[in-house]
């Protein structure tokens, strides 16, 4: 993701160093699960993820493989002892899947705590503006009078339901996998898998191929979209408010803020209208995470460049958008002396 749209705590839960982290325990789990010595587990405490980095550039460029050469990579820092042990009788997914479990689990935390301080921020505005009497508008057209808390407590009504669409999407994406090659645990102990999957925070997948079934990834993403959606529903009323004539309610403005360059005296929703870009592209990328259901067979691979771009691009853009949105919000001019006026302007 690029910069201006980063979120920290985003860039921090896929970062290669923290990836690396979450590669390097699993492989300890599964060590210590098959009942090696503990020396070998102190080789993990010991392992320098930078080092690990660098060595997985170098290896991966030979081998072609970022799993093997993850390995090869690990193993130039292990004892010869432990060698045996690592990674015997895994595949590739049972690192990736598991570990890309955890980090869209953890990132749903960031996600969630988000939507919790929208919901306060707009609880609180809708009950200050219970009572503020505002021109309800159909089809663009003026209708009855309405209060300005109720057109609040509709959008925090909708993001109540997306608070719960988003915890039940962390419960789906919530699910690691030990199973295999075929993911009929030929070489592995089904024990082994609850171990590893438990000592992680996840459950394990129940019927599983070489990977985790994509429809977790696509459920997923679809709430992403959704909550695209309701932040642009949101940032277009803001909007449409703001409008010249109407002019009901406006985007916080600084001391020296400029609305226009030509312009300067315009008080653009410039936020919300970013607001709307940012949530297509949210939306955007649910389609190809649709169609990454399709796997063939136990598997192919056809997913892995979509997810390596469309997972942590959406988290990113919906933590940053939320952010944004809740400072829209918290600091929205509400004209009431406006609103009347509309109102007296209609003959309400």
């Amino acid at each position: 993701m690029i910069a201006r749209y980063a979120c920290p705590q985003i860039e921090s839960i896929f970062s290669p160093i923290h990836r690396l982290r979450v590669f390097v325990e699993i492989e300890r789990l599964f060590c210590s699960s098959q009942g090696c010595p503990d020396s070998i587990l102190e080789d993990f405490s010991k392992v320098d993820l930078d080092l690990l980095l660098k060595d997985l550039a170098v290896k991966e460029k030979e081998t072609r493989h970022e799993t093997v050469a993850f390995i090869q990579a690990l193993g130039l820092q292990m004892s010869k002892e432990s060698l045996p042990y690592l990674h015997k009788g895994a595949t590739s997914s049972d690192i990736l899947d598991t570990c890309l479990a955890k980090q869209m689990a953890d990132a749903s935390d960031v996600v969630i705590q988000k939507i919790e301080s929208l919901l306060e921020t707009l609880k609180k505005k809708a009950i200050e503006h219970k009572d503020t009497h505002i021109l309800g508008r159909s089809h663009g057209m003026s209708g009855e009078i309405t209060s300005f808390g109720i057109i609040l407590l509709g959008f925090y009504s909708e993001w109540t339901r997306n608070l719960e669409r988003m915890k039940r999407a962390q419960e789906e994406i919530s699910v690691g996998k030990f199973s295999g090659a075929m993911g009929n645990y030929v070489h592995i102990d089904p024990e082994i898998e609850k171990t590893i999957c438990k000592s992680l925070g996840l459950g394990f997948e129940p019927v599983s191929t070489q990977v985790v079934p994509r429809d977790r990834h696509a459920y997923f993403m679809s709430v992403l979209g959704i909550l695209g959606a309701s932040m642009e529903r949101l940032s277009i009323e803001v909007r449409n408010l703001s409008q010249s004539l109407i002019q009901e309610v406006a985007e916080g403005f600084g001391k020296d803020q400029t609305g226009s360059s030509a312009m300067p005296h315009k008080r653009n929703p410039i936020l919300s209208e970013n607001l709307t870009g940012l949530a297509r592209m949210i939306r955007a990328y649910v389609s190809p995470s649709l169609e990454n259901v399709s796997l063939w067979y136990e598997r192919d691979m056809s997913h892995s460049s979509v997810e390596r771009i469309a997972i942590e691009d959406s988290l990113h853009l919906v933590c940053f958008g939320l952010s944004r949105l809740n400072g829209v919000i918290k600091d929205l001019y509400v004209d009431t002396d406006r609103m009347a006026h509309n109102i007296d302007q209609v003959k309400g």
